[in-house]
């Protein structure tokens, strides 16, 4: 996804998906998302103090109620 447009239809696509699942299971959630700019990702890697898997951007984050 290139642009921050399209990051946020993307994400906003996710969170509906994600909205119908738990609703489907009778699980009540709170998900929020955002687009992060590809620098600031960018930036935590190459500080070298996180690897890729350890960063929360590309993971949605669910709250239970």
């Amino acid at each position: 996804v290139s642009n921050r447009e399209e990051r946020e239809s993307y994400i906003d696509a996710f969170i509906e998906l994600l909205d119908q699942v738990f609703l489907e299971n009778k699980i009540t959630v709170d998900i929020s998302g955002r687009p992060k700019h590809f620098y600031s990702i960018y930036k935590k890697l190459v500080q070298g103090d996180r690897h890729f898997n350890e960063l929360y951007e590309f993971w949605p984050h669910c709250k239970t109620n």
